[in-house]
């Protein structure tokens, strides 16, 4: 005898395949956030700097600033991995530099281009990874990581 199949019986369907078309643009999106904040973290310590030394605040004046630490941001964020590194080491008593500090702040040493471009390349690594994955579970922990790295990124450039 065969089993029969009752009508009444709902199943419960559990797709197999996670849509994947999103991901790239949520991964650019919270990229474009932390740039966002970034920004928002210069232009407040900008407009600190000139209350400090007795200046008016024009926003008419620092439009165009912000704008341009918002493209330097941009392009740059990732080389704040290489800031809390510096950072990190100089807490704990190491005297190492790997930053140089000033109005033109930029990498000092060889490590410190090894550690932006493997700051760069951890941010391809991750976007890729996590759209082209099919597990939602998977998804999650890359997003999480690439918000992590996107957090230390926007510390390490806010302290230069």
């Amino acid at each position: 005898m065969k089993p029969q199949i009752s009508k009444d019986i709902v199943h419960q369907e559990t797709p197999n395949v996670v849509t994947t078309k999103r991901r790239p643009l949520l991964f650019l999106a919270t990229y474009l956030i932390g740039v966002i904040i970034a920004t928002g973290i210069f232009a407040y310590l900008r407009y600190r700097m000139f209350l400090r030394l007795g200046y008016d605040w024009d926003w008419s004046d620092e439009i165009g600033e912000i704008f341009g630490e918002f493209l330097v941001a941009l392009f740059f964020l990732p080389g704040g991995l290489a800031g809390v590194i510096a950072w990190i080491l100089n807490a704990i008593g190491i005297d190492f530099k790997l930053m140089n500090r000033g109005p033109f702040p930029g990498p000092a040493s060889d490590l410190a281009w090894l550690l932006i471009g493997l700051s760069y390349l951890s941010y391809f690594i991750l976007l890729v990874a996590g759209s082209l994955t099919k597990k939602q579970r998977t998804f999650r922990v890359l997003f999480i990581t690439f918000i992590g790295l996107l957090i230390i990124n926007i510390a390490g450039c806010s302290m230069a």
